[in-house]
Formats: C-alpha cells, structure tokens, sequence
C-alpha cells in the first residue's frame, strides 16, 4: 500500500515533491535490502534535486554498507554542506575516515557528531578508537567512560568500552588499571576473546607471569568455540 501512495506520488510534476518521492520509494527497497533497486531511486531523486539532504544521505550509507567508502564521503559530504546539523551525515562521514585511517577528519566528524547526540554509542567508541590511534590515550580512556554512563548499554559494547580503556592504560604502561578494566570487560561479556589476550599481556607488562600464562590459555581456549 505505501508503494502504491509514493507511486501515485511520483506522478506529479512538481520536481521537489517527485524527487521526496522517489528517496521514500528508495528507502522502502533500503528495508527490503534491495540496495540496487535503493540505488537507482535515490540516483532519481537527485536527478531532480541534487541538494536533497535525505537523498545523499541514504546513498552515502548504502555505499559505507558497500564498503564503497569514496562514493559515500562524496554523498555524505554534499549533505552536511547542505544541512550542517545532519547527526547522521556527520556519523557516517566519522565512520568513513575511520576505515580510510584519516583520525584527524574521523575526530572531527565525530566530535560534530557527538555534539549533536552524545549518547550513541557507536559514535562514542569510534571517536574513542580515533583517539586511540591517535595516541591520544587520555582522550581515548575519557570517551570510553561515556559509554559507560549511558542507559541500558548492551554488555558487548560494555565490554568494548572497558578494551578501550584497557588498552589506553596499557600504552601508558598503567598495567594495574588497565587490568581492572580488562577484568570487567570479561564481566561484561566472557565471549570476547580480545579481553584474554590483552589481559595476558597486561599481566606480563606488570611481571604477573603466573597470571599471564593463565589468560593466555583462556584466550586459546575463547578463540577455539
């Protein structure tokens, strides 16, 4: 039925109004996971309008699902330049130049990001991942502490947090708190085996070898389920 309301939609000759249309008709086959089809809609509505905020930003996010990471920053570009408070446009944007290994672009889309929303934490652990290859390991450990301040946080990105964390005290040679951290990563969700490996190495950097080879064998234990 909503297929059916945007085709009659698209008849009319109101350009604006058809190319709305035509994002909606996209959208539809978005949620059907027929991204070609999403494509091809999308692509028709910026035909009309190219500045369609809600067309670019679709396309972008269909081409990061892609992996088609210069195409998105191109679509996600053109919409935070028309629309400079698009929350996702800017997640997206942080996302991308994350994978590209461009931290400093990543923080900055992702700082804008956060300031529109600061309790999504996806945003949060990749800002928090940008500084961290930033050696900014300060900052790092401090955004990963948001997370752990938002409600209702699922434990796998619980124990995200607290790696984060982990790690950060571990590049700051802080072994003892960079083992409370990994501990309560484990507490958070056991079926992360990066928690065990970095928790060997903690308590090898902190001369705790006993403990050491011990997480090491719970680590090879994690990664053989």
């Amino acid at each position: 039925m909503a297929s059916g309301l945007i085709e009659e939609a698209e008849e009319f000759s109101n350009g604006n109004y058809k190319a709305m249309s035509y994002v909606l008709h996209g959208r539809i086959y978005i949620m059907k996971g027929e991204d070609e089809k999403a494509i091809d809609y999308l692509n028709k509505a910026l035909d009309l309008d190219a500045d369609n905020v809600e067309g670019n930003v679709h396309l972008g996010d269909i081409y990061t699902n892609q992996n088609e990471i210069d195409k998105a920053i191109s679509y996600l570009e053109k919409a935070v330049s028309i629309d400079p408070e698009n929350f996702l446009g800017y997640k997206l944007l942080g996302q991308n130049y994350l994978t590209q290994e461009k931290y400093d672009m990543a923080i900055e889309m992702l700082e804008k990001a956060s300031s529109m929303s600061n309790n999504d934490p996806i945003v949060l652990y990749n800002l928090s991942y940008a500084y961290l290859q930033k050696e900014d390991y300060a900052g790092a450990s401090n955004i990963a502490e948001k997370i752990l301040t938002l409600p209702e946080i699922e434990p796998g990105a619980k124990a995200e947090a607290y790696i984060l964390i982990g790690i950060s005290n571990i590049h700051k040679e802080s072994y003892n708190e960079a083992i409370e951290a990994l501990n309560k990563a484990i507490e958070a969700d056991s079926s992360n085996c990066d928690s065990y490996q970095l928790l060997a190495h903690a308590y090898n950097k902190a001369g705790k070898v006993g403990l050491s080879q011990q997480f090491s064998k719970k680590w090879g234990k994690c990664v053989q389920k």
